[in-house]
């Protein structure tokens, strides 16, 4: 093997001054003996890497002079495995298929070979391929679990409107807590008042789960399995103070809410939970009577990941999807 590493059909290799080679395999020789390919072992000089190559030579000098040498014309560097499957596939399938020393053999592997400069492209094509083919059955599943819902909330829609007019009667009852609140979408399970995206809750959450620095109010859980936060206040908390000196105040309980939910998003930012990833917060807080629409929406326009919402949004965001699906059944009954 040292000798081939040298020397081919009495020939010397010009090895140069970048590469040092340990181990030469020929795998291709031209009819006309012109062109040899090797597949070699070599060592980078600057760097002391390891790296596998496959190379092209080409045969210098006259028949009868002794300076008689293969020139290195062309090398395609294989530095990980996701390079060396494309290369190891054109190689074996050649070899094993097309007559070695046939001319033709050589200039269809130097087109295939060219590919090869481009390998960390086609590993990333191939990636990208994989990538967008987990996404499309990931879509499919969402939009599974999503016709999935539409169906369920058809089917028991009366149930559902009853649920939302006890909500409705309940915020709207004179000193009713955020307590009595929370026991109520809790048992009722009445995610779906928050959007359809949602599909189950959790109430009273610890977190982090090993640790339990904080409680979140609810969670909910959305049709691709990732989570939003909801923070909830009384049904009578105001939203914001009267103005002095043409200056709005935010109520107490809607700053203190406000905090709370930074805070945890912040938490849920260095969690290494993937169910937590970038959530939206959501405060419920007082009645659309206790609210100015020009300064939550101010407010609002100034939030990253959080949203205010009063207790009468919440009922209505309810009575618009009920009422919406309630029509397409209809219509789709006409046809």
């Amino acid at each position: 093997m040292a000798e081939v590493v040298g020397r081919y059909m009495n020939r010397l290799f010009d090895e140069g001054a970048y590469y040092s080679c340990l181990d030469r395999q020929i795998y291709a020789v031209s009819s006309n003996k012109v062109w040899v390919y090797s597949v070699d072992r070599v060592v980078e000089n600057e760097t002391g890497k390891l790296i596998i190559q496959v190379v092209r030579w080409q045969a210098r000098g006259k028949k009868k002079s002794r300076a008689k040498y293969w020139q290195r014309r062309r090398t395609f560097n294989i530095r990980s495995r996701n390079q060396w499957y494309p290369a190891r596939e054109i190689v074996d399938r050649e070899v094993a298929q097309i007559e070695i020393g046939r001319e033709e053999f050589l200039e269809q592997n130097a087109e295939e070979l060219e590919v090869l400069s481009h390998s960390d492209e086609i590993s990333e094509l191939r990636a990208e391929v994989g990538e967008k083919e987990a996404l499309a059955r990931h879509h499919q599943e969402l939009s599974r679990r999503y016709r999935s819902r539409l169906r369920d909330i058809k089917t028991h829609i009366q149930q559902y409107r009853g649920v939302l007019k006890e909500l409705e009667g309940l915020v709207n009852c004179a000193g009713m807590t955020e307590t009595n609140v929370h026991e109520f979408l809790e048992r009722e399970k009445a995610y779906w008042v928050f959007g359809l995206e949602y599909v189950d809750l959790e109430s009273k959450v610890r977190f982090p789960p090993d640790i339990g620095d904080f409680e979140f109010d609810l969670m909910l859980r959305r049709v691709d399995n990732f989570y939003d936060l909801v923070e909830l206040k009384g049904p009578g908390e105001r939203l914001f103070n009267a103005k002095t000196k043409k200056r709005a105040k935010l109520n107490r309980a809607l700053g203190e809410a406000l905090m709370q939910v930074i805070i945890y998003l912040d938490a849920c930012a260095r969690s290494s939970l993937k169910e937590i990833l970038k959530p939206k917060a959501i405060i419920v807080i007082g009645k659309s009577e206790s609210d100015s629409v020009v300064q939550r929406r101010l407010l609002q326009s100034h939030l990253a990941g959080v949203e205010i919402l009063t207790y009468d949004d919440l009922v209505a965001r309810g009575a618009i999807l009920l009422d919406h699906l309630q029509r397409k059944g209809r219509k789709k009954e006409a046809k």
